[in-house]
C-alpha cells in the first residue's frame, strides 16, 4: 500500500505534549466511526507514515483523545505538527457497507409520485447531508436529507422519495 492508498480521516491536535493522551480531531464524515478506530496510520510532513494501533479513545469537553498501544511514538509526536491520520480504504468501505452507507450522486428523485430530477451533487453541512437536484427543466435546488423532507430512499432502485418541497420547487 502506498501513502496515496490512505484515506486521510482527520489530524492530531496541538497538545500531543501529555504521554498518555493524544489529542486528535475527526473529519466530520467520519465522527460516527469513532469506536470503530483500533488501529491507524500517522502521515507525518516528510512523508514518513507509522502504523498504530489504538489502545483506547476518550471523548472530554468535546475532545476526542486517544491513546496507543506503543509508548515509544510519544516522543517522536512532541515536536511535530500537522501529522495526519490515515486509514487504509478497506477499513472504510467496512464501515459503510456495515453502516448501509450509499452514495447518492445519479440517484432519480421523485415526489408526489413524479419523477423530478436527479442528484448531481451532494454535501455534509455539519448537522445533516444536503441534495443538489438538478430537476427535469434544467433548474438546481437543494435539499436537506432530513425526515421533513425526505420521505424515504430506496437505494437498490437507487429512488429518493421527496415530501413537503413545493418552497423549494417555487424558487
Amino acid at each position: 500500500m502506498d501513502i496515496d492508498d490512505l484515506v486521510i480521516i482527520g489530524k492530531l491536535g496541538f497538545n500531543h505534549k501529555n504521554k498518555d493522551w493524544i489529542n486528535f480531531k475527526l473529519n466530520d464524515e467520519f465522527c460516527e466511526y469513532i469506536d470503530e478506530i483500533d488501529e491507524l496510520f500517522l502521515i507525518f510532513k516528510d512523508h514518513r507514515v507509522r502504523y498504530v494501533k489504538v489502545k483506547r479513545l476518550a471523548k472530554r469537553d468535546n475532545k476526542l483523545y486517544f491513546r496507543l498501544e506503543d509508548s515509544d511514538i510519544y516522543e517522536e509526536l512532541i515536536n511535530q505538527s500537522d501529522i495526519l491520520i490515515g486509514l487504509d480504504p478497506e477499513t472504510i468501505d467496512k464501515w459503510e457497507e456495515s453502516e448501509g452507507y450509499y452514495d447518492p450522486l445519479g440517484m432519480e428523485v421523485f415526489y408526489q409520485d413524479e419523477l423530478i430530477g436527479k442528484v448531481i451533487d451532494w454535501f455534509n453541512n455539519g448537522a445533516q447531508d444536503v441534495f443538489v437536484i438538478e430537476l427535469n427543466n434544467g433548474k438546481e435546488i437543494m435539499i436537506p436529507e432530513v425526515e421533513e423532507f425526505i420521505d424515504r430512499i430506496d437505494t437498490e432502485k437507487k429512488w429518493i422519495y421527496t415530501k413537503a418541497i413545493d418552497d423549494f420547487l417555487e424558487l
